[in-house]
Order: structure tokens, then sequence, then C-alpha cells
């Protein structure tokens, strides 16, 4: 008997449907050309990955084929080069940068839109792993990515891809090893838990907004854009280390050793990150600290709030549509 999977996005991504880069330099935090980009992605409970997230958000889920429903946690490999670099900045800070970072894919509760919740990032990088842990709070690692690849361009396809890492301080360890089977994504055989994979595309690879908790429970929002890409299907060939995961995380070895998924995809274009946003979210209403409003009262009301200003909405329309019809007709003769 086949089981009905629920699928994460209702819609099949459509290419003529994704949002334009954004052209305004103000709005624009940064650019960079993206390498080797890979996602590494597991089903998991959600449980064991919801007491690492803020209230606000809650794991996205979907129907694994026994029955339960999972998280996708995933691991993404790339190596990044920003754009405009002066020369002083290549000097104490040479790219590019081979990073590894965490994250699951989350809904926000306050106003439901999807967004992926990043857990921790590993790169050896002053700026952005050193400075912006000092400074911010925020959960990235000084440390070594040693990525050794070997991309045939005949072939479109890798026929090396290991990545390993000692971490810091004994966090972070990784040692795993990929195999490219040279497929297109959207050409395979849908994956658990996704209609289409071009649902599991818009899911897991293209970039949306990423979410990090920073110091005094701070939470930075930043989004990121590119232009589309079908990646290739890898499988995982060795993992003889991923601490993150097992140690931090607590999850299984044995779930590390099977992911759900493997992407692979050489390029990415245009890859850009939009202006962070910056704010605090506290358990308790600041405007209503004198009545001990909790999160679910708080997220309560702010949708009863959206209910009622699109109910609003939609009457003012209407009634202003039959006022100007009424005010039309008695102009007429």
């Amino acid at each position: 008997m086949t089981m009905a999977r629920k699928s994460i996005i209702k819609c099949p991504l459509d290419f003529v449907s994704v949002p334009p880069l954004e052209k305004n330099f103000q709005n624009i935090h940064a650019k960079f050309d993206v390498l080797h980009h890979t996602i590494i992605s597991y089903a998991v409970q959600p449980e064991a990955l919801q007491r690492f997230i803020h209230d606000r958000y809650t794991c996205e889920t979907f129907t694994d084929v026994d029955g339960a429903d999972k998280a996708l946690l995933s691991v993404v490999i790339s190596q990044s080069t920003p754009a405009r670099l002066n020369r002083l900045e290549k000097f104490i800070d040479p790219p590019p940068y081979t990073s590894v970072s965490y994250r699951c894919l989350v809904m926000d509760k306050v106003f439901w839109y999807r967004s992926s919740w990043n857990f921790a990032a590993f790169m050896k990088s002053l700026f952005y792993s050193k400075f912006s842990r000092k400074v911010y709070g925020l959960p990235l690692f000084h440390a070594q990515v040693d990525l050794n690849q070997r991309f045939d361009m005949d072939l479109m396809r890798y026929t090396q891809f290991d990545v390993a890492s000692d971490g810091e301080n004994g966090v972070g360890k990784l040692n795993i090893s990929i195999e490219d089977t040279g497929t297109p994504l959207l050409e395979a055989p849908p994956y658990v838990g996704f209609d289409t994979n071009e649902s599991m595309l818009a899911a897991l690879a293209l970039p949306c907004e990423t979410v990090t908790r920073g110091e005094g429970n701070c939470l930075y929002r930043q989004g990121a854009q590119c232009t589309p890409f079908s990646p290739s299907v890898g499988h995982l060939k060795q993992c003889t280390a991923m601490s993150y995961i097992t140690d931090t995380l607590g999850i299984p070895d044995m779930e590390a050793t099977k992911p759900h998924s493997v992407l692979l995809q050489y390029r990415v274009e245009d890859m850009q990150t939009l202006e962070v946003e910056t704010f605090v979210e506290d358990e308790n209403d600041p405007h209503n600290a004198s009545q001990n409003t909790g999160m679910s009262a708080r997220i309560q009301r702010k949708a009863m709030n959206r209910a009622f200003a699109f109910r609003d909405h939609l009457r003012d329309k209407y009634y202003a549509g039959e006022e100007a019809r009424g005010n039309g007709a008695d102009t007429k003769p």
C-alpha cells in the first residue's frame, strides 16, 4: 500500500514567478561568488531540533514512509568569495571561505512564512566568523574547512568531493566523502515527503531567509537571493565524523550516515544577501509586560489582528466601489 505524502511546499516551484533580484544597492548587504554548493539533508524527529529553536518558530515537518512526522536538518557546504574586496581586506582576511553550516526549515508562527533556522556555521574567516561571533554573539565558529574536489566539465559532475574539518575546540568535527551521480534533481524520482522534486528544490536549495540567534536572545534575520539552479543528486559515500549533528544536536550516529538527500551544485549565480534585520523576541510582549502575555496568546492576537485588517480592507474596497458606482448612477441623465 502506498502511503500518502504530505508535501512541505504545496505548489511546485515556478521559475517564472521567482522574485527578481534586488537591484537597489542600499538594500543589498553583500554579493558572493559561490562554488561547490552542497546540501546534505536528514529526516529527524522535530523534538530533537525544536529545543534549540526559538519559541516563535516551529519545525516544518513532512510525513515519512513510516507515517511519522519528520523535520529536515540540512548540512550546507559551499565555497564563497565576497565581491568588491579591496586589497587590504584580501590581505587581512583572504578569500575564498569554505564554510559548513547547519540549518533547519522552520515556520514563523507570527507571520506564517517559512525561514531557515541557522544552528551554527564553521569557516576560517576573521570577519565572517570571529568578528561576528565576538560582537553579535552569533554561533559562527572559526575553523579550517578543507575541501578536496575535482569537477569534470565534460561530464558536468564531480569525480571527487571530500570535506574535512577539525572544528573549533572539538566542536564541529567533520569528515565526509560524497559521490556525484550526475543525475539532475528534476529528472530524478521524487523524494520522500515531497510531491515533486521541484517542491524539494524550492524548500531546500533556493535561499529565502535565514534566522540566527545572537547575544541576549536577539534574533538576526537576513534574506538571500540567487538565480534559480538545478543541482545534481549525490550519495554520502563515507561519513566518519559529523560531531555537530551527533554530539551537539543529539542526532544518533546511525541517522548521520543515512541522509534524506544529497544535492550538489557546481556554481550558484548572483548570490546576494540583503540587509540584516534585528529584533528582540521576548517570551512576553514588551507592550503588555504587566499582563504577562505568553507567546501563544500573542500569536493568537496577531493572527486575529491580521484577519480583522484583511476584513476591513475588503469591506472598504467593496463599499468604496459601491459608493463610486452609486455616485456614477446619480449623475446619469
